[in-house]
């Protein structure tokens, strides 16, 4: 009896099936624009809005194209550039306070708060990583 893996069948239990590749269309220059925008500038205040109106889109427009394009919102992705920037004042032995207002947070809570959210997802996509290293794929 053989225990080949099969494409049809799903996946014992407590194994996730392994997520298809997703091709991503090529970003407009407009999208790359706000891409770039969200990177030079995460430390200022970036509303939804505001990086629509910066390229010529609604903000509606802005979410859908961004995310089907980048796999992220801009709103999220505006989270993670100011946790990178984060992350490397931290290395650097700055406080925790002086962080967030100098990542872009007006508000400690809110700036604890993504940090928090951020660690945990950087936390389940390793566990996924080390679970696939695991089971040898």
């Amino acid at each position: 009896m053989s225990f080949e893996a099969r494409e049809d069948v799903d996946p014992p239990a407590g194994q996730a099936r392994e997520p298809e590749p997703v091709e991503r269309p090529r970003p407009s220059p407009r999208l790359l624009k706000v891409r770039r925008l969200i990177e030079r500038c995460y430390a200022d205040p970036l509303s939804p809005g505001r990086m629509a109106r910066y390229a010529g889109f609604t903000a509606t427009e802005l979410r859908r194209q961004f995310e089907v394009c980048f796999g992220t919102t801009p709103e999220a992705y505006l989270i993670a550039c100011r946790m990178r920037a984060a992350d490397h004042l931290r290395s650097q032995g700055r406080a925790e306070v002086d962080i967030a207002m100098l990542v872009g947070y007006s508000s400690y809570r809110r700036y604890l708060g993504d940090c928090q959210r951020h660690e945990r997802a950087r936390r389940a996509a390793a566990g996924v990583a080390a679970m696939r290293e695991r089971l040898g794929g």
